[in-house]
């Protein structure tokens, strides 16, 4: 039976035409979101034409309509690059942001009376998914270059030691890429002689470039942390916005009682029916990638961001990074510049990611329009972004 049986009219051709046309034509400037552009999911294109359905866990159980089988392989590749207990647990989000609600979920199951605390350069899902689970919370300020400030993180936990603490430790800052020390926040609470507490990794996008340096700071599960999300759409790459989240098995347990009728297992995910083709995706970029061509993709970056930190100090643009980043800081563009250049901005300041999706020359270019604009000069190809 045909469904489909009316064409598309003409006017809804151009408006699938305009969309093409302003997606192609903004790629051409996405200098600083992090998803990596530079994918091709060809071969897994007959894929589309089936509803897959990953309901529920993954590890208990796979239904008709899934792909459970592969969601458990990219998991079991995230658990190793995160040095997770054996006994973990763990599924794929539509994005760090559900990952880092599971992680306070399974939080405030824990501990339900705890106190959560994060930092003013914390991503805005923190404090939106402590609202949704009504945890109380302490915003702390930040050092100079994005990290959480573990004096007045210590004095606020002193102020509540007789509550357990949930840590939202920032592997990455959104703007800054700043990663929170663990072991400074572990000497807080000892401090604080705070015992219950659990600490979640935010490493939406520095956690897929850790595990692939040398000798990085505390980031997994090794160093203490409880749960952790980490983005596949980012480094990884995908046309599908999507994560993982990984929490130690001990603080599921309390979900694992909740069976569900019709389904025979219980469902310890936040959002049920999850779309099976993400992992599918994840699974594939994984397996032609690789461990070694990761860790080429970071290298690659990190010279990236060492030439353009060093094309913009040539021309007195200050610019930085913080040790480990993909991410060069530049002072904020001006209004002018952002309405060409797709380019995150907040705190006085601007950054770019050197993912493969950013050319040598669009580093230059950017460089180049920002000396113009300095000397009043008129910016070359200013083609304006489309929304």
């Amino acid at each position: 039976m045909k469904i489909y049986t009316k064409k598309l009219s003409r006017t809804d051709k151009k408006l699938l035409d305009a969309l093409h046309t302003k997606l192609k034509h903004n790629d051409k400037y996405y200098a600083g979101y992090p998803p990596n552009l530079l994918f091709d999911y060809s071969e897994l294109y007959p894929f589309l034409q089936f509803s897959i359905n990953n309901l529920g866990d993954p590890f208990i159980g796979h239904n008709t309509r899934s792909s459970h089988r592969i969601e458990c392989e990219v998991m079991r590749f995230f658990a190793k690059i995160t040095h997770a207990p054996e006994d973990y647990c763990g599924y794929v989000t539509n994005g760090s942001t559900e990952g880092n609600l599971y992680g306070l979920y399974l939080a405030r199951k824990h501990y339900p009376n705890a106190v959560a605390y994060f930092s003013d350069h914390s991503h805005y899902s923190i404090p939106k998914n402590l609202d949704i689970l009504k945890i109380p919370f302490k915003q702390i300020p930040v050092l100079k270059n994005g990290e959480i400030d573990y004096k007045i993180l210590e004095k606020n936990l002193k102020q509540n030691n007789k509550k357990p603490a949930i840590i939202v430790a920032n592997i990455g800052t959104t703007v800054l890429s700043a990663i929170d020390n663990l072991n400074k926040i572990k000497k807080a609470l000892a401090n604080a002689k705070i015992t219950d507490y659990f600490l979640h990794a935010d490493a939406a996008f520095d956690g897929m470039i850790l595990p692939f340096t040398k000798n990085p700071p505390p980031f997994c599960f090794s160093d203490s942390i409880d749960s952790i999300a980490i983005s596949g759409h980012k480094l990884i790459g995908s046309p599908i916005p999507c994560g993982v989240v990984i929490s130690k098995k001990l603080f599921v347990q309390s979900l694992l009682s909740n069976s569900i009728e019709y389904l025979k297992k219980p469902d310890v995910t936040i959002s049920g029916s999850r779309n099976g083709i993400t992992p599918i995706f994840l699974w594939y970029a994984i397996k032609r990638i690789g461990i070694t061509g990761f860790k080429k993709l970071v290298k690659d970056g990190f010279a990236k961001a060492d030439y353009a930190i060093k094309v913009f100090n040539h021309q007195n643009i200050p610019s930085w990074r913080n040790k480990f980043a993909l991410t060069v800081i530049i002072p904020a563009l001006s209004e002018n510049l952002l309405s060409k250049w797709n380019v995150p901005t907040g705190y006085g300041f601007s950054h770019i990611t050197v993912l493969p999706k950013l050319t040598y020359a669009m580093i230059d270019e950017l460089c180049q329009d920002i000396v113009a604009e300095r000397s009043g000069k008129k910016i070359k190809h200013m083609d304006k972004l489309i929304y």
